[in-house]
């Protein structure tokens, strides 16, 4: 109702006006929309994995209707970022400044494919999370927030991850893929032997 109310508010708007700005308020409405749109789904797609809950190298696959939610914890040594002042410990401003390249290398080696190839990850987000145990200001893990959409022909979908970190800790990853209302949950471990998974057909909802 929200959204119709601001769609008629966008009409009465433009009609009251010529030219080009009828044309530019239209445009910047229909994005707001959409934007707050795909807000209020992501949020409820990732209201029961909250970043900051998520444990290390643990992740989830959340599906509803066509899109796949996910959410994965990825060790920061995995993406071999530059230590500018040698510290041997990557800082929250290191990490930012290199944010781009760790973007890149996850959509590269992070994949959802079906039969014609890997899916695309949309809106991909990243919190870096620190290390409470030891060091504060150590950057340890990375949490990747994105969407993908699978296509409608889509029969066999597979999940896969290569991005293992450098320590023993970091060679394996927890995940859980699931489909909450129809109760399908389907738990599986990542290794460097075994980086890719296919998921169960019935959480396509066919």
């Amino acid at each position: 109702m929200t959204i119709l109310r601001l769609q008629q508010a966008g009409i009465r708007t433009m009609r009251n006006h010529t030219g080009n700005k009828r044309v530019q308020l239209g445009n910047a409405l229909g994005t707001t929309v959409k934007l707050f749109t795909s807000a209020v789904l992501m949020l409820y797609a990732f209201s029961g994995s909250s970043a900051h809950m998520m444990v290390a190298q643990g992740g989830t696959l959340n599906f509803v209707d066509n899109d796949v939610f996910m959410v994965l914890s990825l060790p920061t040594s995995a993406f071999k970022l530059q230590d500018t002042d040698g510290n041997s410990a990557l800082s929250l401003a290191e990490f930012n400044s290199q944010r781009q390249l760790v973007s890149e290398m996850i959509k590269q080696r992070v994949q959802l494919s079906d039969e014609s190839g890997a899916l695309l990850l949309e809106g991909l987000m990243l919190s870096p999370e620190v290390d409470h145990d030891s060091d504060p200001e150590h950057v340890s893990q990375v949490v990747a927030l994105g969407k993908f959409r699978y296509r409608e022909s889509s029969e066999r979908l597979n999940f896969s991850n290569d991005l293992f970190g450098d320590d023993h800790g970091e060679k394996e990853f927890k995940m859980s893929a699931r489909r909450k209302p129809n109760k399908i949950e389907q738990l599986f471990v990542l290794v460097p032997d075994g980086s890719s998974q296919e998921l169960l057909v019935e959480l396509l909802d066919k």
